[in-house]
């Protein structure tokens, strides 16, 4: 499990480019895995407490998530012998 402190994301695997960083609106986030084969990405603000997001590009337990100390870039691994980076696909409406 990991903790990321900036602006809340919808994630998508690695891709060149990356959402914009404007309006520095800061969330707290969670990403942990599970045995289930994805990555859950939970809104852990005060207002928040739900999943935000659940990442599937694995397919098996995800073992590892951890952020990036002081970027918006997630990796995984997985029991599937694979390593996933996941960048943000694009800021979420209101945050």
């Amino acid at each position: 499990s990991s903790i990321y402190r900036g602006p809340k994301y919808t994630w998508s695997p690695s891709s060149r480019g990356g959402a914009d960083r404007k309006g520095l609106d800061m969330h707290l986030l969670l990403a942990t895995g599970s045995a289930d084969k994805y990555c859950y990405v939970y809104d852990i603000t005060p207002e928040g407490g739900n999943v935000l997001q659940k990442l599937d590009g694995h397919t098996d337990r995800v073992y590892t998530a951890q952020f990036h100390p002081t970027q918006a870039v997630l990796a995984t691994g997985s029991a599937d012998f694979t390593i996933k980076i996941w960048r943000p696909a694009r800021p979420i409406a209101g945050s």
